[in-house]
């Protein structure tokens, strides 16, 4: 890696230690978000660095865009291992409306949460080709919760007034916020068979945070539920142009859960040019229409999420994901050789 991109690097985590925010989000390509997935997954990819975005919007009422960077930035401890770093970014909007606003018709209001969290990784690899590995890693920030626009208090609508409205309140409630993870992932030395899962658990030792000013607005003494999530992955060659793979991911939070299954056609259209179709479902919840494609090191993904739930109106989602990876290798010097012929 050249000193450049790892200045980059180091700044861009610098950042995120100082002033990061974030948030449970929840994305039907899971597999475009790794570092939302599981923070083991930073640098556990074959390139120098990649870059990847992803933007959700549901209902109408709900948008989510992400972005993240890491890289596989130095050797570990033996010369087959390697640290990752990263980090991420999301930000998440959820609009509501407000009936009893200023007039009749009342006025939207909305909650926000933006994010930035940095993120290592160690890459233990189980032999000497690197074909099987074991990852552990860990994501640091502070979460934050920001209410805007219209909604008011309960106690300024009962009459009892002293209630601000939540645009008074334009400062974000924050929190610290540590996750874990750990991943095994494996490759077949001939063929495009390969398998991944993993596990992480968020929200480790944090506390809740209220937004009514009458807990003080900030922080309190309750730990918020373990986010914890479990995925795994398997993809294997049908033939030199026919790719299949399958995908899952449980996901739990207190009381709640959610379980998704995903599985995917590819066709080689050319050597560099890779084109994917699949369908997914959330158990109890939506089908999914997974659209890829895939050339060179960029990959572009598209969904398309059907309420199958008994919510019936507002009842879509779509999500657009791109990553891209960069490959930056120092040309070899070849010392000159003179050849002097002999007679």
């Amino acid at each position: 890696m050249t000193n450049t991109l790892r200045h980059i690097l180091i700044l861009f985590l610098g950042l995120g230690a100082v002033a990061t925010t974030a948030q449970d989000v929840h994305f039907t390509q899971f597999r475009m978000a790794p570092l939302t997935l599981n923070p083991a997954l930073a640098g556990a990819f074959s390139g120098s660095y990649r870059l990847g975005g992803l933007y959700r919007s549901q209902w109408s009422s709900f948008t989510t865009p992400s972005f993240y960077i890491d890289s596989p930035i130095t050797q570990g401890a033996r010369k087959q291992d390697w640290i990752g770093v990263g980090g991420v970014f999301v930000s998440d909007k959820a609009q509501v409306s407000a009936p009893l606003g200023d007039d009749a018709n009342g006025k939207p209001g909305s909650i926000k949460r933006t994010g930035f969290l940095a993120t290592v990784a160690y890459h233990l690899a189980l032999n000497k080709k690197q074909t099987n590995v074991l990852s552990a890693g860990f994501k640091v920030g502070t979460v934050g919760v920001q209410a805007a626009d219209d909604f008011i208090y309960e106690s300024t609508l009962l009459g009892g007034g002293g209630g601000p409205r939540f645009n008074e309140m334009d400062k974000p409630k924050t929190f610290l916020d540590i996750s874990g993870g750990i991943a095994l992932s494996g490759k077949a030395e001939a063929g495009g068979n390969y398998y991944r899962m993993g596990v992480s658990v968020n929200h480790i030792g944090a506390k809740r945070v209220s937004l009514s000013p009458s807990s003080g607005g900030g922080r309190g003494g309750a730990n918020q539920d373990l986010w914890i999530i479990g995925h795994g992955e398997y993809g294997m060659d049908f033939t030199d142009q026919i790719l299949f793979d399958v995908a899952g991911m449980a996901q739990f939070l207190g009381s709640a859960s959610e379980i998704a299954v995903q599985g995917r056609i590819g066709y080689r259209v050319t050597d560099e040019t890779l084109a994917r179709v699949g369908v997914g479902y959330r158990l109890g919840d939506a089908a999914a229409v997974l659209l890829g494609l895939e050339h060179k090191s960029v990959r572009v993904g598209f969904a398309y999420d059907l309420n199958l739930s008994s919510l019936t109106t507002p009842n879509s989602g779509i999500e657009f994901a791109v990553s891209y990876i960069g490959k930056i290798f120092k040309r070899p010097k070849i010392d000159p050789v003179i050849f002097c012929p002999r007679f």
